[in-house]
């Protein structure tokens, strides 16, 4: 066993002395014991939403453990009041169909596959998979692709490191949509009770567009910076007694979190 362990999707109270607190439980049993301290990276609960608050911020060094009972953790966060208060969940879970989808592009067989991808519509006739302002998904391409006749015929892509969407049999660039979320749908998708939640899905290999890094199946919401931002309320979360984020270890670590994901860390001369 260790210190650090999964969440599963589920909380409840857990009264002590009258008081509710939360329950959470662990994929696994876990060595934590009573009067521990852990974090929880992503999802609701993220302890970097006190981290970032400062030092002396209750909770900013980590939530104080009331009982373990196998995979059950009870953390002393209130259940009726607070940040907190009626979540049943630990992060967040949506229809895949509503997220809008990147999907990464990286060779000419590819292309010519996802060119040949229909769907059945609401509208008249089918429409491709990637049709723009009727469906939820875009492509992103590093260099150009040819395009083809017949089954699947398109016109091809003709810039390098851009988003894509399909108009009929033609390929536009949506970079500048992508880039600054001014997405629009069309009526026939909106009359239709079509909607998206407003993020991006990443499918396959990572996207490095200028100072934008988009990571392969994360998720990503727009910012109040004017950008897009990873999102960790749909990352299941981790809980861990040993949080290393930031700065250079030295020393032995075997257990717990090092480094975040959105920096990469140097172990430099840690051992494990």
């Amino acid at each position: 066993m260790s210190y650090t362990a999964r969440i599963l999707n589920y909380v409840e109270p857990y009264y002590i002395d009258g008081i509710a607190k939360t329950a959470f439980w662990t994929e696994v049993n876990t060595n934590l014991e009573r009067n521990d301290k852990v974090f929880i990276i992503n999802g609701y609960y993220d302890s970097e939403r006190f981290i970032r608050k400062g030092k002396w911020t209750k909770n900013a060094d980590g939530y104080r453990v009331l009982v373990v009972d196998r995979c059950k953790v009870v953390l002393d966060i209130d259940w009726e009041s607070g940040v907190f208060a009626g979540l049943t969940q630990t992060y967040k879970v949506d229809d895949f169909d509503k997220h809008i989808k990147v999907h990464n592009i990286r060779s000419q067989r590819e292309f010519d596959y996802i060119n040949k991808i229909y769907v059945d519509t609401y509208t008249a006739s089918r429409v491709s998979k990637f049709e723009r302002n009727l469906t939820n998904n875009i492509i992103y391409a590093s260099t150009g692709w040819t395009g083809a006749t017949g089954y699947g015929k398109n016109s091809g892509l003709g810039a390098t490191n851009s988003f894509w969407a399909k108009v009929g049999w033609n390929w536009v660039n949506v970079t500048s949509q992508l880039i600054n979320n001014t997405f629009t749908f069309s009526s026939e998708y909106i009359a239709k009770g079509l909607t998206n939640n407003s993020r991006l899905f990443i499918l396959g290999e990572d996207i490095n567009y200028g100072n934008l890094v988009l990571k392969e199946r994360n998720i990503y919401k727009w910012g109040a910076s004017a950008s897009w931002l990873y999102d960790t309320e749909y990352m299941q979360p981790i809980m861990s007694k040993l949080y290393f984020k930031t700065g250079v270890f030295k020393g032995i670590h075997n257990d717990g979190v090092f480094g975040s994901y959105l920096k990469a860390e140097n172990w430099n001369v840690a051992v494990s």
